[in-house]
């Protein structure tokens, strides 16, 4: 079972590969339909690109921020989308870091000896 954790060079491959096993004897026909129809079904959200989606808003931008792949495997088309929704996501990480560490020491200073 492919997970969205693997990588996108491993998803594009898988594709290419059923894709591929389209052109062959009948025979396979059946699995082919069933694997295409499988991964378009658990991924129609991240393949669509639609941040409507929980999964799909943050496995996207996680995708994204590996070095190796960053925007290599997203089309054109998306790159911008993508692109406002990764930066989007560390601006919330960063958000959300500063407001822990600033409770974080207030709360240190609170509990100092002394006040």
């Amino acid at each position: 079972m492919l997970s969205w954790n693997a990588s996108a060079k491993t998803h594009s491959a898988t594709l290419s590969t059923v894709s591929f096993l389209t052109e062959k004897p009948r025979v396979l026909m059946p699995l082919v339909s069933s694997l295409l129809c499988g991964l378009n079904t658990r991924f129609s959200s991240m393949l669509n690109y639609d941040f409507s989606v929980p999964e799909a808003k943050y496995a996207i931008p996680a995708a994204v921020s590996r070095p190796t792949y960053k925007l290599k495997w997203v089309p054109p088309d998306n790159r911008s989308e993508v692109s406002q929704a990764f930066v989007e996501a560390v601006a919330r990480m960063d958000t959300a870091s500063t407001t822990v560490a600033e409770s974080t020491s207030m709360q240190s200073a609170d509990s100092w000896p002394g006040r």
